[in-house]
């Protein structure tokens, strides 16, 4: 998705380190089996990051933890697309208090939050299938105030991301 978006992109600690316009940071990219795994994977993920040197964030994959082997069905991908939010947002207010009790540090500026689960989309009469999907979910969590300049370039990231994922301009 990084490279679909236009970002030139090194695999290298702390796991994808990433270059635009204003420079280079880091991503530590995690994905959690389930909610127990959450602090622990934020917590090496920091250590990845504050120990790369760079300034950067977090990528956190929930599906596993959200819905491992779950998928949706439903009418319409709108409410699809609702669903996930719902979820992927009782998840983030879940674990506020694992994710607030973690010191990110000086170089850590968010994390960005993903969930992706299959949907079925079937007819108003729930008898046929029309079509086979998959619901995405962004979520951004800033460790910094909202007036640090850094957390501009998370939310501009996230925004190209999305842009590159789904081919729009």
């Amino acid at each position: 998705v990084v490279q679909l978006s236009g970002y030139q992109v090194n695999f290298s600690e702390p796991d994808i380190i990433v270059c635009d316009e204003l420079g280079t940071f880091g991503i530590a990219a995690k994905r959690p089996r389930n909610e127990n795994g959450i602090k622990r994977n934020l917590e090496k993920a920091v250590k990845q990051i504050n120990k790369s040197g760079l300034e950067g964030f977090i990528a956190l994959d929930c599906s596993f933890a959200v819905a491992d082997g779950q998928s949706l069905t439903t009418t319409t991908f709108e409410s699809a697309i609702s669903a996930t939010k719902t979820m992927l947002h009782a998840f983030i207010q879940s674990n506020i208090a694992n994710i607030s009790s973690i010191r990110f540090g000086k170089n850590v500026t968010g994390i960005i939050f993903t969930l992706h689960i299959p949907v079925t989309l079937v007819d108003e009469d729930w008898k046929q299938t029309t079509q086979l999907a998959s619901a995405y979910r962004w979520s951004i969590f800033p460790t910094v105030t909202s007036t640090d300049v850094r957390l501009s370039r998370v939310l501009s990231f996230a925004e190209q991301c999305q842009r590159g994922l789904f081919n729009c301009a």
